[in-house]
C-alpha cells in the first residue's frame, strides 16, 4: 500500500490563535450546560439526555445517556467521538478556515519552538506515529528520563496513556477533516486501491489509499482508512467497509477507479459497490493490480520449468533460517577470490537470500532476482556441506 505523504504525518495541529469555536446554546443560569457538547443534546427528563445529531441523510441520532449525577459530560463527549466522530472545536480548528491549499496547510502548520503542555503532547503524538511505537511509551521511566534530559522543564508536564489517547484522535479527526474539504472544495476525482489482510493476532484489516492529482498536477497517495473486518471476508463485506470509509469525506460520487488484487472477492465487492453508486461501473472501474497480475502469470509460467522453483525458495528458507548461513555470505572465507567479494560488494547491498511468498505480489521476481546476484556466493558456501547448487 501507498503511504500517506509526508507533509500530513509530521505537521502538527494549529496553535490555540487558530482555533474556532461552536456556537453556544448554554443557558447563563444553568453553568453546567456550557460544555461544547451541549449542541448536540437536549434534555429528555431529569434522569435522561437525548443526542440530536443529524447524519448526512439526515438521520437523527436520538441515542438516549443516563446524565452524570457529578454533571459530566465525559459520557456525551465519548459517545460523539465514537459514534459520530465529533471532537472538542477548542482542540481542533477548521481546516479550511486560512488554508486554500495543501501547501499552504504545511507552510503554516511548522511546529512553534515553545514547549508547553499542548506542544508536547502534539509532538508526542506525531513521533509514537512516524516510529509506530506503542502510546504505553510515555510512561515508560527510560523514556521520561531521556525527556528530562534533553529540557528538564518536562518533568511537570509530560502527559499519560489517556490523555495522549485523546488527542491523537483529536489530530486524525483534524487532518481527516482537511482531506475531506480539501478533495471537495477543488473537485477532485479520486481512484483508490484496497487490499485486506490477516495480522499474526488474527486479526483482519482492510486497508484504503486515497490517490489523486491535486492542484499543483502532483500526485498524492494518502491512506484513508484502516477497518477492522468481522465475520466473512465477502464481496458484501469488503463493499461495506470501503464505503463507510469514503463516506468519511463524502467521495461516494466521486470514483475514478478501484484497484485491487485479483481474488475473486474483490470482483463480488465492485458489484456490490456498484448496487449502492449507480455512476460506478464494475466492469469499467474495477481495475486487477498490473503487479499481481504478472506475478500470477510467473508463477503458473514457472510451473512449465520443473521443480527449480521450489527448490530455490526451499533452499532460502533452509539457509535464511540458519544464523551461519547468512554470516558466511557476509563475511566471506578466508582464500575467497575477488570476483565473489565483487558479488557481496555490489550497489544493492544484497547479504541474505529472500523466500517467495505466494500473497506477495512480485515476490517471486524479487526471490529469482536475488538468488541472480548472490548465485556464486551460495553456490560457494553449500559446496562443503554437499548441497545443491542452483
Amino acid at each position: 500500500m501507498s503511504s500517506a505523504p509526508s507533509s500530513l504525518c509530521s505537521t502538527p495541529t494549529p496553535s490555540d490563535t487558530e482555533l474556532t469555536t461552536l456556537p453556544s446554546t448554554a443557558d447563563p443560569t444553568h453553568p453546567q450546560k456550557r460544555s461544547w457538547v451541549w449542541v448536540y443534546f437536549s434534555d429528555v427528563d431529569e434522569q435522561y439526555i437525548q443526542c440530536q445529531f443529524v447524519d448526512r441523510l439526515g438521520k437523527t441520532c436520538n441515542k438516549r445517556l443516563k446524565k452524570d449525577r457529578t454533571g459530566s459530560t465525559k459520557g456525551m463527549s465519548q459517545h460523539l467521538h465514537l459514534l459520530h466522530r465529533i471532537a472538542n472545536p477548542k482542540s481542533i480548528s477548521s481546516p479550511l478556515a486560512k488554508h486554500n491549499t495543501m501547501d499552504q496547510y504545511v507552510h503554516n502548520l511548522h511546529p512553534k519552538k515553545v514547549l508547553s503542555p499542548s506542544s508536547l503532547k502534539t509532538a508526542l503524538v506525531y513521533f509514537i506515529c512516524d516510529a509506530d511505537l506503542p502510546l504505553s511509551i510515555t510512561e515508560s521511566p527510560a523514556f521520561r528520563a531521556l525527556l528530562e534530559l534533553c529540557n528538564p522543564a518536562v518533568t511537570n508536564i509530560l502527559v499519560r496513556r489517556a490523555s495522549l489517547t485523546a488527542h491523537l484522535t483529536n489530530i486524525y479527526f483534524y487532518h481527516q477533516e482537511f482531506i475531506r474539504n480539501y478533495l471537495l472544495s477543488n473537485e477532485i476525482d479520486v481512484s483508490f486501491t484496497t487490499d485486506a489482510w490477516t495480522s499474526p493476532n488474527i486479526t483482519a484489516y482492510l486497508a484504503v489509499t486515497a490517490h489523486y492529482i491535486d492542484t499543483d498536477f502532483k500526485l498524492t497517495s494518502i491512506i484513508i482508512g484502516l477497518a477492522e473486518i468481522e465475520g466473512n471476508h465477502s464481496g458484501a463485506s469488503l463493499a461495506t467497509q470501503f464505503l463507510t470509509i469514503i463516506r468519511r469525506y463524502d467521495l461516494e460520487q466521486k470514483i475514478i477507479c478501484i484497484t485491487t488484487d485479483n481474488a475473486s472477492v474483490n470482483n463480488q465487492m465492485g458489484q456490490e459497490i456498484k448496487a449502492t453508486c449507480p455512476k460506478f461501473c464494475a466492469k469499467d472501474n474495477m481495475v486487477g493490480c498490473m503487479a499481481h497480475t504478472i506475478h500470477l502469470a510467473a508463477r503458473d509460467g514457472l510451473k512449465a520449468l520443473g521443480s527449480t522453483p521450489p527448490d530455490t525458495n526451499n533452499q532460502v528458507d533452509n539457509n535464511n533460517e540458519n544464523p551461519m548461513s547468512i554470516s558466511s555470505l557476509i563475511d566471506p572465507p578466508d582464500g575467497l577470490n575477488l570476483q565473489y567479494n565483487s558479488i557481496i560488494d555490489k550497489p544493492t547491498n544484497a547479504t541474505t537470500l529472500l523466500s517467495q511468498v505466494s500473497t506477495r505480489w512480485n515476490s517471486t521476481y524479487e526471490m529469482l532476482n536475488r538468488a541472480l546476484v548472490l548465485k556464486d556466493a551460495y553456490n560457494h558456501f553449500c559446496t562443503p556441506d554437499s548441497l545443491a547448487s542452483f
